[in-house]
């Protein structure tokens, strides 16, 4: 059945989106709400999009119905080693230094937070980027005991494909290349690739909503949040960098996605550049 939505039902849905899941819809995203949840105007029984709002209205936060929304709006791009770039200075740059403060016994290990890891490419690709400089560094057994990574996303759909580490042609095809396949991934009985236990057994992930108000995640030393913050507000995406560097380590690095800056938002940070990539250092006594 085709739904309808008129700009009162966009703006009572909009309205409701960014308060449960920070993101900002503009007016020329009414697309997206009407391609993402006209299932769910039907599959709870409701007659129009306003049914479905005043509906979800008086849902608690964690409902099944209001994750349903969240999810919908928020399944989100992805790919392995998207843009590159944080991944090679990742390997060329900080794991080393990670490793050799490890050795020297200035560092106990390496922790890495992925925010906003959708179906889990990202923090496996920084997983693989990891083993990648330890076999230098004590190889897969010292990875595993002094690297851990953590993923969160705010969809629980997008968590469990995670969690599975299970992907098809498609995704696979989506910025791995062969050698990475054959080293990190098996085939399963279905046709599908596996991502290996060394790979996994540096991740784990957690359901996290990035615009909450409180973070207990811990304490990290590099943080992704790639193609994330172009869809907050500029008061959240303020609101966001002052609690980002409450959670990093003296030091610590940020990456963020081509086209978002802390610019304008913070002076937390320091602006870094590597071979035309920009990224970000928290400034010395600034946590």
């Amino acid at each position: 059945m085709t739904v309808d939505l008129n700009p009162q039902e966009f703006t009572l849905l909009s309205q409701f989106i960014e308060q449960q899941s920070g993101i900002m819809l503009k007016e020329n995203k009414a697309y997206l709400i009407k391609n993402r949840l006209s299932h769910l105007v039907t599959e709870y029984g409701c007659r129009s999009f306003a049914e479905l709002y005043f509906r979800l209205r008086n849902e608690p936060k964690k409902s099944p119905m209001v994750t349903s929304v969240v999810d919908a709006i928020t399944t989100g791009e992805t790919s392995w080693f998207r843009d590159r770039h944080p991944f090679r200075i990742l390997r060329n740059c900080f794991f080393p230094e990670y490793c050799r403060e490890i050795a020297d016994g200035r560092r106990r290990g390496i922790e890495v937070l992925s925010l906003g890891c959708s179906t889990g490419q990202e923090p496996y690709s920084i997983a693989m980027s990891a083993l990648d400089v330890y076999g230098a560094f004590g190889g897969d057994k010292a990875c595993g005991e002094q690297v851990n990574i953590t993923g969160a996303d705010i969809s629980r759909t997008c968590l469990v494909t995670a969690q599975k580490a299970e992907y098809d042609s498609v995704a696979m095809g989506r910025g791995l290349n062969p050698e990475y396949r054959d080293r990190y991934f098996h085939v399963s009985g279905t046709g599908t690739w596996l991502v290996k236990d060394k790979v996994r057994n540096l991740v784990s992930f957690r359901s996290f909503n990035i615009g909450d108000g409180i973070w207990d995640l811990g304490l990290f030393d590099v943080l992704f949040l790639r193609n994330v913050i172009i869809y907050f507000s500029n008061a959240l995406k303020r609101d966001i960098f002052k609690k980002l560097a409450r959670i990093m380590n003296p030091g610590a690095v940020l990456f963020l996605g081509t086209g978002e800056t802390v610019s304008g938002y913070t002076t937390l940070f320091d602006i870094l550049e590597d071979a035309g990539a920009i990224y970000y250092r928290l400034k010395s006594g600034k946590a």
